[in-house]
């Protein structure tokens, strides 16, 4: 449900499955630094990519929190880590599980680590062929299956499992979408 703009994904041809992650926005920093929440980001730059959704939310939570940062934009995830690494910003934003990935590819990720707080949800979902309900049903009795078995859990360890354990709001989603067929 994710990760398309939104733009692109009003005129595509798709639908979406039923939701398969649950993801949110943080902060990707130097370990040691004050920035542990978004109340850290007080008279701090943090990077994000214009125009996606991690954008609009994370100016949404600052005005929200009458947090005064300053967000710069930049081309790419690649862009926002140097930039980070270099110390131009203070924080980089974007997805918690994005921020994951790039912390392991980083050379000195020993040196950076995740914000705790998340502050947004990001749903995200397979992209189908829109209005074809068949394979819809076909693949969202597939996810309620794997939800209700308790399979996703053992997927989830098995290309996850390094990162840590699956987040309670993770672990209600599947609950809440283990619908029996």
């Amino acid at each position: 449900m994710r990760d398309l703009d939104h733009h692109r994904v009003a005129d595509a041809k798709v639908d979406f499955t039923a939701m398969t992650f649950l993801d949110g926005g943080s902060l990707l920093v130097r370990k040691g630094s004050a920035i542990h929440t978004l109340a850290g980001l007080v008279d701090e730059t943090v990077g994000v990519i214009p125009g996606t959704t991690t954008e609009t939310a994370l100016r949404k939570a600052l005005a929200a929190s009458y947090i005064e940062a300053k967000v710069v934009t930049v081309r790419d995830h690649a862009e926002g880590v140097a930039a980070l690494e270099a110390g131009k910003i203070g924080a980089y934003a974007s997805d918690r599980v994005l921020l994951i990935g790039l912390l392991f590819k980083m050379k000195d990720r020993g040196q950076f680590e995740i914000a705790g707080e998340q502050f947004s949800d990001e749903p995200y979902g397979f992209a189908i062929r829109r209005n074809d309900s068949d394979f819809r049903l076909a693949a969202n009795a597939a996810l309620g299956r794997a939800y209700a078995s308790g399979e996703v859990l053992k997927l989830f360890d098995k290309w996850f499992g390094d990162l840590g354990k699956p987040s309670p709001a993770l672990i209600g989603m599947y609950l809440m979408q283990a619908t029996p067929e």
